[in-house]
């Protein structure tokens, strides 16, 4: 494990040691045995099993989810925020908790995972803000904030230097189920992570941002999607059409991005020299968001609170094996933020 995972597993394994008391009610009652499953945790690039039910504390490494809605544990406890599911100790923790006077709407790790960028959206006349929080200390930092505004979810550059969102200007005059679907502009904001300057790169809602931050891919307002050089010089990838869009994750280095769209996953390379998008590959159906680890190992959450492991072999994924998630998590309230899977 990296140094910056170590960080980050100190700050939640002091968490965990304070909530003792919590039963290992989330270990899945299904186990793998057997040579071949002792094989694939060493080397999961090169075996695949052939069974696919498992529990969740054996896959390599940690899962990192955001809930939008309170997980309830059998002793009664409720996690809010951004939790983690240990394979070292099968319970959740929590790494920064929702709270009054910091809701996530939506939530993206630095790759050093010191740092999470949070949307934090609250409605009603209340102030939406962005603000970075240092994990290992709780500081928060607002980078941006408004009234009747709507945050999108971060995401960050490969080098940990820039993050870009999207800022939804909402019409303060729509009430009730009109108030978050009434958009008069929506305006992608770029940020420094270092000075916390920020710089608005036009209208559009980012998908992927470059290693370096220079470059976007973004959707436009009717779901077609192009390229933004650091120049603003707009690429538009024709034929594209991503109008049901649901979630999307990157490759650490930047390289692969996963689109899910009305349940169904693809994966895409990027090449971020020529500001071209390969064609997509399918990975199945019925997932509400996706991982990678450091390797481009992929995690990808079903709908029934399941998690699918996917490789790359020969540039395609290759389907690994499912593991039994205990939480109850739907589409609109839970995400899969990171995967932290030792090398």
């Amino acid at each position: 494990m990296d140094t910056a995972s170590q960080q980050l597993t100190s700050n939640y394994t002091l968490l965990k040691r304070e909530r003792r008391g919590i039963p290992h009610a989330f270990v899945v009652i299904t186990i793998i045995v057997g040579s071949v499953w002792h094989l694939w945790q060493v080397q999961y690039a090169h075996v695949t099993p052939q069974r696919t039910g498992g529990e969740l504390a054996a896959l390599s490494g940690d899962l990192i989810f955001h809930t939008g809605t309170p997980i309830e544990q059998a002793n009664g406890a409720e996690l809010l925020g951004i939790v983690v599911y240990s394979s070292d100790t099968p319970e959740l923790s929590t790494v920064l908790s929702s709270d009054e006077n910091l809701f996530i709407s939506g939530a993206a790790l630095s790759p050093d995972r010191s740092r999470a960028a949070v949307a934090s959206n609250i409605f009603g006349g209340e102030t939406a803000t962005v603000q970075v929080v240092t994990l290992s200390t709780g500081e928060r930092t607002v980078i941006d904030e408004g009234v009747s505004v709507l945050f999108g979810t971060p995401i960050w550059s490969a080098d940990g230097s820039t993050f870009v969102y999207t800022r939804a200007t909402l019409d303060p005059n729509a009430d009730g189920d009109d108030a978050l679907t009434a958009i008069t502009e929506e305006h992608m904001v770029k940020v420094s992570a270092v000075s916390g300057s920020r710089v608005d790169r036009g209208e559009g809602t980012p998908v992927a941002l470059s290693p370096d931050g220079k470059a976007i891919l973004s959707r436009t307002i009717n779901g077609t999607l192009v390229f933004q050089d650091q120049e603003g010089v707009i690429t538009d990838l024709e034929g594209t059409d991503t109008t049901e869009i649901l979630m999307c994750a990157q490759s650490l280095d930047g390289s692969r991005l996963i689109l899910i769209q009305g349940g169904k996953a693809a994966l895409y390379t990027i090449d971020w020299g020529t500001l071209t998008l390969g064609e997509g590959v399918s990975m199945g159906d019925g997932y509400t968001s996706a991982t990678f680890d450091q390797s481009d190992a992929m995690a990808l959450l079903r709908t029934d609170g399941s998690v699918d492991v996917f490789h790359i072999e020969n540039e395609t994924p290759v389907f690994a094996s499912t593991y039994r998630l205990t939480m109850d998590v739907t589409a609109q309230t839970t995400t899969l933020l990171d995967w932290i899977n030792p090398q």
